[in-house]
């Protein structure tokens, strides 16, 4: 079988229809039939769903508490489906083991596929060896690790650096000597995140070099941005941005400084990955100025189940995708949002 390897380009997906790091069910490693709410309750008719499937497809994703991956979990279910797959969606809430155990039981049941954004590279490197040898085709989303069948992979920093040079633009036109504080939103738990967020360091010294970085925090999620970041705007009361290595932290961060009455004009939020909280608060001008999308659940979800298909089919596929890097801004966001399936509310 021949494999290709594409750098993914919006006209490589799909015309005009088309987001990384939350938590899921998992308690002694069996896989269960859960819905991405958490919720260890299976679907309706899944048990006869899954005897009638065409092909058995395993989902674990390390983290469904950020809105993307919970997005593209869902995704990839209703495309799956509509091309007879049976999906079963899990999470081992950031824990290696328990993500193995799961890839175990996913063999042991007779699955076709296993997607895994994967909680430990190394140790998934070494269990997609054994897996790939039982037959099943691995596919890495996200993360690169040994073995995979094929994968949707984030090159090293690139992300974090592209949003720094997009926030660098914006401390460019409001201060003329490029002097100003800001706050990083980052990752100390996954390594590619962490790796996102050393772009974003990267970025600054090279875009925006008398720009000073005043504090780090750090999270996966809007729940647990919140706190400490309103922790740093005390302590930096006159910082002037915050970029994000994720959505969250950007919500997080918009959320505390109109809390303690920081919203000005001078004040931005700039993240890598765009969800509908995102676009919303881009499209109505709300302290966060621009987001870097990775395409979206629904527009990543697609370009997978589409590989997948490829693959169970025996047909030439693309054993390679990278993210796309599409800046939106609030003059762009309806237009971005009709393309990567995003839903601002203000706008209905």
């Amino acid at each position: 079988m021949r494999k290709k390897l594409l750098a993914l380009g919006m006209s490589f997906l799909f015309g005009t229809t088309l987001i990384i790091s939350g938590c899921g069910n998992s308690n002694d490693g069996n896989v269960s039939e859960p819905t991405v709410e958490n919720t260890a309750a299976p679907a309706e008719d899944s048990q006869s769903s899954k005897e009638n499937a065409k092909w058995k497809v395993g989902l674990t994703i390390t983290d469904l508490t950020v809105p993307v991956w919970e997005d593209y979990a869902n995704a990839v279910k209703k495309y799956g489906e509509q091309e007879g797959m049976y999906v079963n969606i899990v999470s081992p809430e950031g824990n290696a083991a328990e993500q193995i155990s799961q890839m175990e039981n996913f063999v042991t049941d007779g699955y076709d596929v296993i997607i895994v954004s994967a909680a430990d590279n190394e140790s998934m490197g070494q269990e997609a060896k054994k897996v790939t040898d039982e037959g099943v085709i691995v596919f890495s989303q996200g993360y690169e690790f040994d073995n995979y069948s094929a994968a949707m992979l984030e090159e090293k920093q690139v992300f974090g650096h592209h949003t720094a040079e997009m926030a660098s633009k914006w401390i460019h036109e409001k201060f003329s000597d490029g002097k100003c504080k800001v706050i990083v939103a980052g990752n100390q738990t996954i390594p590619l995140m962490m790796e996102r967020t050393e772009g974003i360091y990267n970025g600054l010294k090279e875009f925006a070099p008398n720009a000073e970085v005043v504090a780090t925090v750090y999270g996966s999620n809007e729940e647990e941005f919140l706190p400490v970041m309103e922790n740093a705007f005390t302590a930096n009361p006159d910082v002037d941005m915050v970029i994000s290595y994720c959505a969250g932290g950007a919500l997080a961060a918009r959320e505390a400084a109109k809390g303690m009455g920081m919203d000005s004009d001078d004040f931005g939020i700039f993240c890598t990955d765009c969800d509908d909280g995102v676009a919303d608060a881009l499209y109505n001008d709300d302290l966060i100025r621009g987001a870097l999308s990775m395409g979206g659940g629904d527009y990543m979800a697609k370009a997978v189940v589409e590989t997948l298909v490829k693959m169970l089919n025996g047909e030439d596929y693309d054993k390679v995708i990278n993210f796309p890097e599409i800046e939106v801004y609030k003059d762009d966001v309806l237009e971005q949002a009709d393309a990567l399936g995003y839903t601002v509310q203000s706008a209905k």
